[in-house]
């Protein structure tokens, strides 16, 4: 077990998790309360739904100007 490992409290944005685990390059962040009981493991890959859903709701013209090249 890692001690004092890096996490994030529950009700952080999704946006600072991802900042952090970029910053950090990890690909996991344990979630945590107040107390530091440990309520979830937030992963990239739910980084990268949270995006996908993100550029889903833009308009089109928008989405297009993000995605091309």
């Amino acid at each position: 077990m890692t001690p004092n490992p890096i996490t994030m409290n529950l009700g952080d944005s999704m946006r600072n998790a991802a900042i952090l685990m970029n910053q950090k390059n990890l690909h996991r962040l344990p979630i945590v309360e107040k107390d530091g009981r440990l309520v979830g493991m937030l992963t990239s890959s739910d980084i990268m739904g949270d995006m996908v859903r993100e550029v889903r709701s833009l308009p089109c013209a928008v989405e297009d100007a993000l995605l091309s090249p």
